[in-house]
């Protein structure tokens, strides 16, 4: 792998910092990680992506140790990048800003679904890509990933973003079947919190 000097210059440059502020924050990295039993490497790896997707600030403000601890309690094997990508995707969906506490809602979310089911990182950059179904039906965001993961145990094989985007629209629409209603009240959400699009 790359040496965490490399890592370290590559994080400078897209978080534009001065040398000093480089090693200032190569150095709490190194300690956040450690704190979250991971490696140095994936904590820098995380905090470019959280740099290059616009959090502001991510060592002091948090935002590093939620993504670190969701790493860390969800046993998630795969790119600290990634999963900073898919998440920074999802709050974009939403037109969520880039900070802590909205980062927070989807990551503590995210985590329990990666313990509770196989849902695995690819999956999450699909509920990335078809949040903004659910934002326009007024469903938040830690709903609407708990939402994704119920409905991919119940939906016909179908691939899950499809299956969930006809899903909303029929939802809007107000055509569910009785099934479907039930299952959605398995997960604690109502037919009719939805907001009705055109009414």
């Amino acid at each position: 792998g790359l040496s965490i000097d490399t890592l370290a210059r590559r994080m400078q440059i897209q978080a534009g910092l001065s040398d000093e502020q480089r090693q200032a924050q190569t150095a709490e990295i190194i300690r956040q990680s450690s704190a979250a039993g991971l490696t140095a490497e994936t904590g820098i790896q995380a905090a470019t992506q959280l740099a290059g997707s616009g959090f502001a600030d991510a060592v002091q403000t948090g935002t590093l140790k939620t993504v670190l601890d969701t790493m860390q309690a969800s046993s998630f094997q795969g790119a600290p990048d990634q999963l900073v990508s898919a998440f920074a995707e999802a709050l974009n969906a939403y037109g969520l800003e880039k900070t802590n506490q909205n980062l927070q809602q989807i990551a503590v979310a995210s985590q329990s679904l990666f313990k509770q089911t196989d849902f695995q990182l690819t999956e999450l950059a699909d509920f990335a890509k078809n949040a903004s179904v659910f934002e326009g039906a007024n469903i938040k965001i830690d709903e609407a990933l708990a939402a994704f993961t119920a409905l991919r145990e119940v939906l016909p094989a179908a691939e899950s973003g499809t299956g969930l985007r006809n899903f909303v629209n029929k939802l809007q629409a107000g055509d569910l079947t009785k099934e479907n209603k039930d299952n959605l009240e398995r997960i604690g959400v109502k037919a009719d919190q939805v907001d009705f699009v055109g009414e």
